[in-house]
């Protein structure tokens, strides 16, 4: 007679075979009630997603060149101190270098 291994039942030992194990031979360790970091692999990830899709803070509006208290009063070697300081901070805006080459065409007319 064949008999099929999915037919076959077990022999009853007064123990549930469906439970977890007992866990009364693990130690048992204390939960911390301290927050753990997350990695900090985690941390950049989740850091460049924000950057990457929040949205940009509202920007101070700049002061202009005379708008600096006391411009038109300053000596000339503070004023050229301070436009040298303005023209080299502004070295890398596209819109500040079109001025420059406007303002030279139209010196060149006025010439």
């Amino acid at each position: 007679k064949m008999v099929d291994a999915s037919t076959q039942t077990q022999t009853l030992t007064g123990q549930d075979h469906t439970s977890t194990p007992e866990q009364s031979n693990i130690a048992k360790t204390p939960q911390s009630c301290h927050p753990v970091s997350p990695p900090q692999d985690f941390n950049d990830t989740l850091e460049g997603y924000i950057s990457k899709h929040a949205c940009p803070a509202p920007r101070e509006r700049q002061m202009e060149l005379w708008e600096t208290p006391g411009y038109a009063d300053m000596d000339d070697e503070e004023r050229n101190a301070l436009f040298h300081d303005f023209v080299c901070e502004n070295l890398d805006n596209k819109d500040f270098l079109q001025l420059l080459g406007d303002m030279h065409v139209a010196w060149q007319k006025a010439g």
